[in-house]
């Protein structure tokens, strides 16, 4: 009884018809997409096969969407110019463009239930909690731009629905010999993952700080680098004292014409440096390889951070 049906936008959504005694239930399943396979309708469908058999009633059917609303695709341009100045626009639209549009991009934005959030997020949550939470949170800021336009809909839908935990702070510190293990490693590393590295152990700064960091930022001469306010996780500008060990690193980084940037990306110099996963993996790798031994708890470069912050303070005690 598992049936496709193909919208005229070419939306597939899986249909279950089932007969119990005199009636035929037809039963909306799914929209198919990238997080709901031919594999999970099947599940899904023995799964509601065996509640109708057992006497359970039908789940009420999806509520149809009023003319005047459009699909979140449709309507997200217009929410993304609204909000284009804003110093999190980047940050919106990667969200948007992997996890919203892909999920639920093609429904009506007026037909999403509470529960259908709260399964969408709790997917996203197995794998990535905090980036979860922060696509419910997106989503939900979609809404609230959105509602007046949304006669069928009385609330936000992101309202209350399931939200994932908030993540235990991380308390990992480097210790000295990872420190010291890790600092080989940049010396083995080239433009801009060596320098880069450094410098995030050096100064303590954030790694998108110093990825993202504009040469114009640097006074040499009075050993100061300034982080811009939008840049600057507070929204205000931070000054950060550079060490005579700083400083050489920096100086020691080819200017490049075509980019302002102190870490330019290949291929796009407007841009710093990507990539940093597929780098924090090869420094893991390098770091056990160095040390001779596999560290038991995993690290992140936020952790060089908190490390040169943590020893700064008791330098300073």
């Amino acid at each position: 009884g598992l049936r496709v049906r193909i919208g005229a936008s070419g939306a597939k959504t899986f249909i279950l018809r089932k007969r119990v005694g005199e009636r035929i239930h037809n039963i909306t399943v799914g929209r198919y997409g990238p997080r709901f396979g031919l594999a999970d309708a099947r599940k899904k469908a023995r799964s509601l096969i065996s509640d109708l058999e057992a006497g359970k009633a039908a789940p009420a059917p999806a509520r149809v969407s009023s003319t005047k609303a459009g699909t979140i695709r449709s309507m997200m341009p217009a929410y993304l110019r609204s909000k284009e100045k804003l110093r999190s626009a980047h940050d919106l639209k990667s969200v948007v463009n992997k996890y919203i549009l892909p999920g639920l991009g093609d429904r009506f934005a007026d037909s999403i239930t509470r529960g259908e959030i709260s399964t969408f997020i709790a997917e996203i949550a197995e794998t990535r909690p905090t980036r979860a939470r922060n696509v419910l949170a997106q989503l939900s800021a979609f809404y609230s731009w959105a509602l007046p336009q949304l006669d069928n809909l009385a609330a936000n839908p992101c309202r209350d629905a399931g939200r994932p935990p908030k993540p235990v702070a991380r308390d990992r510190v480097l210790t000295d010999p990872e420190i010291a293990g890790l600092w080989r490693v940049a010396d083995g590393e080239a433009l801009p993952w060596g320098p880069a590295l450094k410098l995030l152990m050096l100064t303590g700064t954030r790694r998108s700080e110093v990825f993202e960091a504009d040469r114009s930022e640097i006074d040499i001469k009075a050993k100061e680098w300034t982080i811009p306010a939008e840049r600057a996780k507070n929204g205000l500008p931070h000054i950060v004292p550079l060490s005579a060990e700083a400083l050489a690193v920096i100086k020691a980084i080819p200017a490049s014409d075509d980019s302002p940037k102190l870490f330019p990306a290949m291929g796009n110099p407007e841009n710093g440096a990507s990539g940093h996963s597929r780098a924090l993996a090869r420094f893991r790798k390098s770091l056990n390889e160095t040390l001779k031994r596999e560290l038991a708890e995993r690290w992140t470069l936020h952790d060089c951070t908190a490390t040169s912050q943590l020893k700064g303070q008791r330098h300073r005690r």
